[in-house]
């Protein structure tokens, strides 16, 4: 019987609390006797998702040979990877299927599965770290705060591995990039629009390093930047990843891309707000770019706009110091080729 409908049968069972030991009993032999970990996300955006997968790299470093069944909305991170046993995509399942499965779940807490996002009320981030003084975890690790299975956190980068078909295509999709840097100027402002550096400082950054080989990905909605190749809508999620993987740089705000340039080790400039502490998003490949001086409402945790004048944690980042650090880093910068696809 497939794991999620296993689920789908005990949802009854856990919602009895006689009975929920049994169901939780059941449930972890069978992961403890194929070796198994379930994973599932029920919510929370692309960056979430693949963070899940430095989990995997978490877990595997205490438990070797552990392997991962996934129930995710974005099933393409988990492609060619062998750590993952089974992938089950969040959206074929019916209202009525998902609701069991993320109810079994919460209610059972098997030790091995975990719910990446989830915390119970009065258990949000910021709770916890207000509780533990001086505690700057990874996202990994505060994610996992719930976890009940021990893993070794000190090495929390994603996994991605690509095919041979697809190096293949891509290679030959963008022989005439030549050498590149990606920028992202637009970022997710649904859950917070205070990670946000504005559309016109990266507009200010490409004036001023006219030398590098800008590359734009991104949805076909938001706005192209001046003197970037426009790939905004042109490639999917995996060709984008695998584009940060052969560029010389990233140039981004918090989130999904530099998660992914940690996992590749591609150099990673990233803008940092003061939503949240930078050790959050941090990787050797990572290069924090910070105000001067952090104002001493950050991390302020706001899912609502900022109400300082200006927003100095990111107001204070200029084009200009952001262009120095290219320049110290990587001079002028990679130069342009031709048009890529």
């Amino acid at each position: 019987m497939p794991t999620a409908t296993l689920l789908a049968v005990i949802a009854g069972a856990a919602l009895i609390p006689a009975a929920a030991v049994a169901a939780r009993a059941i449930l972890d032999a069978r992961l403890r006797r194929e070796n198994l970990f379930l994973l599932h996300m029920h919510k929370g955006g692309l960056g979430d998702a693949f963070c899940q997968t430095g989990l995997m790299r978490a877990l595997r470093a205490k438990h070797p040979g552990l392997r991962f069944v996934v129930l995710t909305r974005y099933p393409e991170f988990y492609d060619n990877l062998p750590e993952v046993a089974r992938v089950a995509d969040l959206r074929r399942f019916s209202p009525a299927k998902a609701w069991c499965v993320q109810t079994a779940l919460r209610l059972l807490r098997p030790v091995r599965a975990h719910d990446f996002v989830y915390k119970p009320q009065r258990q949000t981030s910021k709770a916890l770290l207000e509780a533990r003084p001086g505690w700057r975890p990874h996202l990994v690790e505060l994610a996992s705060e719930r976890l009940r299975l021990p893993a070794d956190f000190s090495d929390v980068r994603g996994l991605i591995r690509f095919s041979p078909e697809e190096e293949s295509e891509w290679a030959a999709r963008h022989a005439g990039l030549g050498r590149f840097a990606l920028i992202v100027p637009a970022g997710k402002t649904s859950y917070t629009p205070n990670k946000e550096w504005g559309f016109d400082n990266y507009r200010r950054l490409v004036g001023l390093l006219p030398g590098v080989n800008w590359v734009q990905p991104g949805l076909p909605e938001n706005p192209a930047l001046p003197g970037a190749l426009d790939l905004r809508g042109r490639i999917g999620l995996r060709e984008m990843a695998w584009l940060l993987s052969h560029a010389e740089f990233a140039v981004c705000g918090e989130g999904l891309h530099n998660h992914l340039c940690g996992a590749l080790g591609t150099p990673c400039f990233v803008i940092f707000s003061g939503f949240h502490y930078p050790e959050i998003a941090r990787y050797p490949s990572t290069v924090p770019m910070l105000a001067p001086k952090a104002p001493p409402c950050a991390p302020c945790w706001l899912k609502t706009p900022c109400p300082v004048p200006g927003k100095p944690c990111t107001g204070d980042i200029t084009p200009e110091s952001v262009a120095e650090r290219i320049r110290v880093r990587f001079g002028d910068g990679p130069g342009r080729g031709s048009a890529g696809v």
